[in-house]
């Protein structure tokens, strides 16, 4: 088993671009005023109904009951028209949603990436594992003898120290995870700048996951977002070519994310 020492950043790079990409897509429907009239057109049921007390009100002027509640029901466009200022409102709703999960995902892509880092710099450095790993005695850098003889190799061994090592690095509140990178990079520190802009991200993740904060975010707060993932990347790419640490990217490639 080879020990894989290689900083995915090219990898990492093209997964948060197909991200962002997906998401100004959806962005053009929305400020496109052409397709977006042209699909609230193509909502135009040929029986428009309007619900009223024990049904809905056709325009016929009968009433279709609404079914017993042991029945399934699944309105369609063809059963149930909705004006188009209740379609644009519904269309604005899931887009502050989706802006709301797209700071998930790019949190969870810095989580990720921290990860994927914490673990090729430890396999470069076994001796800056000491302080992250333990047994659950409090005797730092000791290891069990379960685990050495459970390694086929000693590369194998140092793989799923450092994987050990770099979950119990990022533990805890991301303020001291960021502190703990800082300590174990000696290179290179991060900027103060990058760090307050990566917590920001991480305790507005929390808001929404954990609090279901319903804050409203504008298109630049998702730009943003995502350039600070990127910015994350260019910081740890950098860091790792001081250590010598291999990256995925042609030497002869110039900023490719």
């Amino acid at each position: 088993m080879a020990v894989n020492m290689t900083f995915k950043a090219r990898r990492w790079g093209n997964e948060i671009y197909r991200s962002i990409q997906a998401y100004w897509h959806i962005q053009a429907f929305f400020n496109d005023s052409k397709v977006f009239r042209n699909y609230l057109d193509s909502h135009r049921p040929s029986k428009p109904v309007m619900f009223v007390d024990g049904g809905f009100l056709l325009d016929d002027g009968s009433i279709l009951e609404l079914p017993d509640d042991d029945e399934i029901f699944e309105p369609t466009i063809h059963t149930i028209s909705l004006a188009h200022e209740e379609i644009k409102a519904n269309l604005q709703h899931a887009e502050q949603f989706y802006n709301r999960q797209m700071v998930v995902v790019a949190a969870t892509y810095i989580e990720l990436i921290l990860r994927d880092f914490l673990r090729v710099v430890f396999c470069k450095f076994p001796e800056r594992m000491h302080n992250y790993l333990d047994e659950g005695n409090g005797s730092k850098g000791l290891i069990s003898l379960k685990l050495i003889t459970k390694a086929s190799s000693l590369i194998e061994l140092l793989h799923d120290l450092s994987e050990q090592a770099a979950s119990n690095a990022l533990k805890g509140r991301f303020k001291a995870q960021l502190n703990n990178l800082t300590r174990i990079i000696r290179e290179q520190e991060l900027t103060q700048e990058l760090q307050c802009k990566l917590i920001r991200i991480v305790e507005k993740r929390n808001q929404i996951v954990h609090d279901a904060s319903k804050e409203q975010l504008i298109n630049d707060e998702v730009r943003r977002t995502f350039d600070t993932c990127f910015e994350l990347l260019r910081s740890l790419a950098n860091i790792a070519l001081k250590c010598e640490i291999s990256l995925d990217i042609p030497q002869n490639e110039e900023n490719p994310f």
